[in-house]
């Protein structure tokens, strides 16, 4: 997962991108730049709006990359920008009708090769109805979600980047995550 360290050769590019220049700035995010256009897409819930935020972060990214003072990794600290922006975006122009729908299959991957067909049907419908599912739950529980469920981040981590407490954090994974089971029961998914 891009939570590790950096490699060698990613920390001798990041090191020179902080420098200005900009060939390892762009080697850098070729690293990073499919694994934060899926974070948006996953946010916004659409592809127009998952590329102009990645495009955002990537600016953000840019700009600020000489504040970048490693004591986090260097992806929590890109998770950080992209959820900022998004949360950004969300006070500006989102409303609920603006999400409209949302593939995570390069996050969380259903498909199976020794799947028969029938198999293969039904795990695509219930991915659609989670997808669906988290569009319909509210933006910091959806976010929190994510971050713990299927990015794998810990607590802490998450509180580090949505800057709230550890126990808001522990509260808004709870609650999201029934906010899913009911949406879930009465969708008859479950």
């Amino acid at each position: 997962m891009f939570k590790e360290p950096l490699s060698e050769e990613s920390s001798i590019l990041l090191q020179k991108a902080k420098n200005g220049d900009i060939n390892a700035f762009e080697k850098l995010i070729a690293l990073y730049q499919e694994k934060i256009y899926n974070l948006a897409h996953y946010l916004t819930g659409n592809e127009p709006d998952a590329r102009d935020l990645t495009q955002d972060a990537l600016i953000r990214i840019f700009l600020n990359l000489k504040n970048f003072n490693e004591k986090s990794a260097f992806y929590t600290w890109v998770w950080q920008i992209v959820n900022n922006l998004f949360i950004d975006k969300c006070r500006l122009t989102y409303t609920k009708t603006s999400f409209q729908t949302v593939s995570i299959d390069s996050i969380l991957p259903l498909k199976d090769k020794d799947k028969l067909p029938e198999q293969e049907v039904e795990n695509n419908i219930l991915q659609s109805q989670i997808e669906q599912a988290l569009l319909e739950i509210p933006v910091n529980f959806r976010i929190t979600v994510t971050m713990a469920d299927i990015e794998g981040f810990s607590y802490e981590e998450i509180a580090e980047i949505t800057k709230v407490s550890f126990g808001t954090v522990k509260s808004r994974i709870n609650r999201g995550r029934k906010f899913l089971k009911e949406i879930l029961e009465k969708k008859g998914t479950f």
